[in-house]
C-alpha cells in the first residue's frame, strides 16, 4: 500500500535554486474496507451490555479515521496557510496542479497579495460568447476556425533557454471562480498538439509571464518520486 500514499510537496524555485520547503504524507484511506465490514457484522439488537460496549470499541477507530482523514486538496490549502503565516517568501507567487485547484486555495492566495497559476481540466466550462461552453471546445473551434488568433511567443521557462510556445490568452468568467485571465498554450507551432490550459488571477499578466510562472512548477517532481501527490 505504501505506492498509493498521498504526498503533496511544496517547493519553492527559481532559476539558481530548487528547495523542498513542506512535506505530508498521508496514508492510503481503509474506510471503505472498514464501513463493508462494519454493516456485514451489524447486529439488529444487542441485548448484552458487553456485546454493545464492543460493537462501540470496534466502530470508534473507524469513526477516528474518517475525521482525521484529509482530502489532498484541504493539504494544500494547509501548507500554503503555514508558508504564508511564516513569511519567508512574501514576493513569490504559486503555481499548482489542476487536481488541487479550489475556490479555498484561490481565495487564500488572493487574499495574501500573492497570484497563482493552475493548468485547468479541459472539460471545465468558461463563458464564451454569452455561452457555457467546455474549454476544449473552444480551444477547437479557434484553431479550426480562427488560428491566426494563436500567436508565437518565445519563454524562458525555468531552465533558461527559450521556448516557442503557440498562445492565446484572454480574461474570460470562469464558472465559480469569476473573471479570471485564461492561457491555451500549444507547444507545436502547427497547433497540432493537445493544448494545456492555464488559468491565473492576475489578469494583468502577459501570455509568456504566465507560461514561465507555470514552468516552475516541474521543479516539485524531483521530490516525489514514484508516488502520487499535488
Amino acid at each position: 500500500m505504501g505506492r498509493f500514499q498521498t504526498v503533496v510537496t511544496a517547493v519553492i524555485a527559481n532559476r539558481q535554486l530548487i528547495e523542498g520547503i513542506d512535506l505530508q504524507i498521508q496514508e492510503p484511506s481503509v474506510c471503505e474496507e472498514e464501513a463493508t465490514y462494519l454493516k456485514a457484522t451489524v447486529q439488529e439488537s444487542y441485548t448484552q451490555m458487553e456485546q454493545a460496549r464492543e460493537r462501540g470499541l470496534e466502530l470508534l477507530p473507524h469513526l477516528q479515521q474518517r475525521l482525521a482523514y484529509k482530502k489532498r486538496t484541504e493539504m494544500v490549502v494547509e501548507i500554503v496557510a503555514s508558508i504564508e503565516e511564516e513569511g519567508q517568501f512574501p514576493q513569490a507567487h504559486y503555481a499548482f496542479d489542476k487536481g488541487v485547484l479550489t475556490l479555498a486555495l484561490t481565495r487564500l492566495i488572493e487574499s495574501k497579495g500573492n497570484h497563482g497559476v493552475s493548468e485547468l481540466e479541459s472539460s471545465r466550462h468558461i463563458q464564451w460568447s454569452g455561452q457555457w461552453r467546455r474549454i476544449a471546445e473552444v480551444a477547437a473551434e479557434l484553431r479550426r476556425e480562427q488560428p491566426e488568433s494563436f500567436r508565437m511567443v518565445r519563454v524562458r521557462c525555468r531552465t533558461g533557454e527559450p521556448k516557442p510556445f503557440g498562445v492565446f490568452t484572454n480574461t474570460v468568467r470562469l464558472n465559480r471562480y469569476g473573471r479570471k485571465r485564461m492561457v491555451m498554450v500549444h507547444e507545436r507551432a502547427a497547433l497540432t498538439d493537445s493544448p494545456r490550459f492555464l488559468v491565473t488571477d492576475a489578469r494583468h499578466w502577459e501570455s509568456g509571464r504566465i507560461i514561465e510562472t507555470w514552468s516552475f512548477r516541474w521543479a516539485a517532481e524531483v521530490f516525489h518520486g514514484n508516488r502520487s501527490g499535488g
